[in-house]
C-alpha cells in the first residue's frame, strides 16, 4: 500500500522540519521514502543529505538545456541519495 504525505502552509512554521522528521522516522521504519522538497532556500532537503547543497529543478534545468531550450529531464536526473536511504 502506498501512503502519500503532503506538507503546506505559510512560511516559518516548520513545515521543512516537520517533512525531514517525518521522511527521517519512516525510513528508520524500513520504508521507502521520496522527499520531494520545493523550497528555493532547500531548508527540507539540507538534513537529508548531510548539508551538501542541491541544485534545484530550475538551477539543474538552466545548467543542463540553457535558459531558452526546451529539454526535458528525467526523473533520475532529479533524484539525490540522502541518507537512510531516502530518495
Amino acid at each position: 500500500m502506498q501512503n502519500n504525505i503532503v506538507v503546506f502552509g505559510k512560511g516559518g512554521i516548520g513545515k521543512s522540519t516537520i517533512s525531514s522528521n517525518l521522511s527521517s522516522i519512516y525510513a528508520l521504519q524500513g520504508l521507502k521514502v521520496l522527499h520531494v522538497g520545493c523550497d528555493p532556500k532547500h531548508d527540507s532537503t539540507l538534513g537529508l543529505v548531510d548539508g551538501e547543497l542541491i541544485e534545484t529543478f530550475m538551477e539543474k534545468y538552466a545548467r543542463i538545456f540553457g535558459v531558452r531550450d526546451h529539454g526535458e529531464l528525467k526523473t533520475s536526473d532529479l533524484m539525490v541519495k540522502g541518507r537512510l536511504g531516502i530518495d
